[in-house]
């Protein structure tokens, strides 16, 4: 049998084990201890900067402090959003001693001021394996182990949310995410109705999905909560009692969870109940969920604005090949590619060295009527003076010393397609002129 344990334990110093600590007793952390240090504050919060982090979505940024004064520990809240409770009270300044709770959010943590005993020990939590490591996996013990684990109520809301960030990712439609949301709340919740508005713009919100769909109508009683709640991105939960003038009576609890990605909000998550409340681990839920809900709807947006925004880039330039932009240079310039391209004759295109001379002709070759032909490009500059002729008309097998074959020249190869001569000032002046000729329309010969 091997046993391994979830959480590290700490380290032993030299005269024992670190005697002062805080232990997570319930919350996202559970079972994580944090060793104290006496010869500085340590804060706690989920500020990346805190000595104490915790992962608890409800804990603010900079909670509390925990510090060693008058040989005795203490703790001050930091101005946070939700309070501290030492031993069940609210408290800005608290003495700690040993077996304090404290609770920061929805998690739970323990002063312990003397050895880890069994009983602390037993409480981390740990993964029992009966078989050997390199044995296969039986899928079907796997999945009551899992099931095991979901019966913990806090490690079952883990693998809720695993179990969906594992299907927004695999679903390509927003239907399908607003589906998999409303069945999980609906399941793990018991909620009436729950449903889904986002943002119209102008502050106005318009019902996304709600299931039932008549509980779109339920929307309507706390417009003006699932407003503020997209103005300032935080979560609200309240009863009837709490304002009877946000809610009807046929409602008696209801939670809004802005749909929210980084600092963005896309929309508000609705939940409501007739006759029953909801419990914290509801709101927990909710507030997870809104938060993958919010990423997800956020890619799927930005995904379809890409696209789109593809599809638009792609008609701007189908004819004009790789030249992108919106500068009115560039518009003009398209635009006579569009109109030269639907003309029969020859086109000089002049511009500096690097300037996208051939990307222009390639261009005008895609808006003509020979798109579906042969373009040559070739480099004059790179044409010996005594082959330009046989490379431009071609030759006949004896035509001179090295012909051992006829060869068909660069106008007869782009024949019924497109010529790009660059650098076609490099040529000769005798090649030029012979050029002119052909370009003038006369016939040569190889």
């Amino acid at each position: 049998m091997v046993q391994y344990p979830c959480f590290p334990r700490l380290p032993k110093a030299a005269e024992g084990w670190i005697v002062t600590y805080l232990l997570v007793r319930s919350g996202p952390d559970v079972g994580r201890q944090f060793p104290l240090d006496p010869s500085r504050p340590m804060h706690i919060g989920r500020g990346e900067s805190c000595e104490i982090k915790l992962t608890d979505p409800i804990c603010s940024r900079f909670h509390a402090v925990v510090f060693f004064e008058a040989d005795q520990w203490h703790l001050r809240d930091t101005g946070s959003r939700n309070g501290t409770l030492v031993n069940n009270q609210k408290t800005d300044n608290a003495l700690l001693l040993d077996q304090t709770s404290i609770v920061l959010g929805s998690t739970e943590l323990e002063l312990v001021d003397s050895e880890p005993d069994e009983s602390s020990r037993s409480s981390v939590p740990t993964i029992i394996l009966d078989r050997p490591i390199d044995s296969p996996l039986d899928f079907s013990r796997q999945f009551d182990a899992l099931e095991a684990l979901r019966s913990n109520a806090f490690v079952g809301r883990l693998l809720d949310l695993y179990q969906l960030s594992v299907n927004l990712l695999r679903s390509p439609k927003l239907e399908d995410v607003y589906q998999l949301a409303i069945e999980l709340l609906q399941q793990r919740t018991s909620a009436d109705v729950v449903g889904f508005s986002v943002d119209a713009g102008n502050g106005r919100m318009t019902p996304q999905r709600f299931v039932p769909e008549s509980g779109a109508a339920a929307m309507k009683l706390g417009k003006r909560i699932a407003r503020r709640v997209l103005r300032d991105g935080e979560a609200v939960w309240f009863s009837v009692s709490d304002s009877a003038e946000e809610l009807d009576q046929e409602w008696s609890d209801a939670i809004w969870v802005p749909l929210a990605s980084g600092e963005e909000v896309v929309g508000v998550l609705h939940l409501y109940h007739r006759r029953a409340r909801f419990k914290p681990d509801d709101f927990e839920l909710a507030t997870a969920t809104g938060r993958l809900l919010g990423a997800a709807i956020q890619r799927a947006q930005q995904k379809g604005n890409l696209e789109a925004a593809q599809r638009r880039s792609a008609d701007r330039n189908a004819d004009t090949g790789e030249i992108v932009g919106e500068s009115a240079p560039i518009l003009r310039l398209k635009e006579r590619i569009n109109r030269i391209g639907r003309a029969q004759g020859s086109v000089l295109i002049r511009g500096e060295s690097g300037v996208g001379k051939e990307l222009v002709a390639l261009a005008v070759h895609q808006a003509s009527l020979r798109r579906d032909r042969p373009m040559l490009a070739v480099n004059c500059a790179a044409i010996s003076r005594d082959l330009v002729e046989s490379q431009l008309f071609g030759h006949k097998k004896g035509s001179f010393t090295g012909a051992d074959s006829d060869h068909i020249g660069w106008f007869q190869q782009a024949h019924t397609g497109t010529l790009f001569l660059d650098e076609v000032g490099e040529l000769t002046l005798e090649a030029q002129a012979k050029l002119l000729r052909v370009l003038e329309g006369h016939p040569f010969l190889p």
